[in-house]
């Protein structure tokens, strides 16, 4: 592929040759703009992946309420430092074809989620230390 393209379910998807990720913006049904990074697994980027990635903005563009849901009933409204009474998706970051980070309110909270949407943990913070993903 080359420095950008253009992708039916995507839009622009241009190549960051700094940071080695493709770059995209997803518009969230009742949400923001938020950019989002695919990381290949190599050099040369798999149909298959790309695809997981489509599947996976699908689910969240219809679904990410659900997540905003997790991270509240996870957290308690009142007992979350950081975490806004909506909880505000910020960035996603999608990996190995099968995964994608969704961070949460500047970074304060990620989530972990399947391209079909399971969440696999969190939600967790990498700034606080605070973790309440106890699975």
């Amino acid at each position: 592929m080359g420095v950008s393209f253009q992708d039916s379910e995507l839009g622009r998807v241009k190549w960051d040759s700094a940071d080695g990720v493709w770059r995209f913006q997803v518009v969230v049904i009742d949400g923001p703009r938020v950019t989002a990074s695919f990381v290949p697994a190599g050099s040369d980027e798999d149909t298959a992946s790309w695809e997981n990635v489509r599947t996976c903005v699908r689910w969240i563009r219809e679904n990410e309420s659900v997540i905003r849901s997790h991270i509240t009933d996870r957290l308690g409204e009142t007992e979350a430092p950081g975490v806004a009474r909506r909880p505000r998706l910020g960035q996603m970051l999608f990996f190995n074809g099968r995964e994608a980070l969704l961070m949460y309110d500047s970074g304060a909270w990620w989530v972990r989620i399947s391209i079909s949407g399971e969440i696999l943990a969190g939600p967790f913070s990498f700034n606080s230390g605070a973790d309440s993903d106890d699975d």
